[in-house]
Order: structure tokens, then sequence, then C-alpha cells
């Protein structure tokens, strides 16, 4: 099973950066680098910043934590 499976992905582009959420996470890469952080609210992010409608977004299931490394 691969996390692409089990958690939500989604990529926005704009003149400036290129935003992906993975999971519980934000990726952000600009012409600096690239920064990730923790959501707090996955959902709250695909509405506001990727535009995606909250009904579209009610339907996702959550995502799967990941799996513990061994």
């Amino acid at each position: 099973m691969s996390p692409f499976n089990t958690r939500v992905y989604a990529t926005l582009n704009t003149p400036a950066a290129r935003v992906t959420i993975g999971g519980a996470t934000r990726y952000e890469r600009t012409a600096a680098g690239i920064t990730s952080a923790e959501l707090d609210d996955r959902d709250r992010v695909l509405v506001e910043e990727f535009g995606f409608s909250e009904q579209i977004v009610a339907q996702l299931p959550p995502d799967d934590p990941p799996a513990p490394r061994r």
C-alpha cells in the first residue's frame, strides 16, 4: 500500500510557488527553496487556498495516519 492510496494529495501552481498538500503536511516550493508545515485543518486549506468546494471536501475520507517507521 502506498501513501498515495491512503491520503489526499493536491498541488496548486502559482506564479510564485508550487504548493502541495500531502496528507496533513503542506509543502511550498519557491525560488528560495522548499518549506513544509503540519496542517491543523486540511479541509480548510483545501477550500480556502486551493479553491475546492466545501461539498467536495466534505466527501473526502480522513487521511490514514502515517505507518510507524521500522
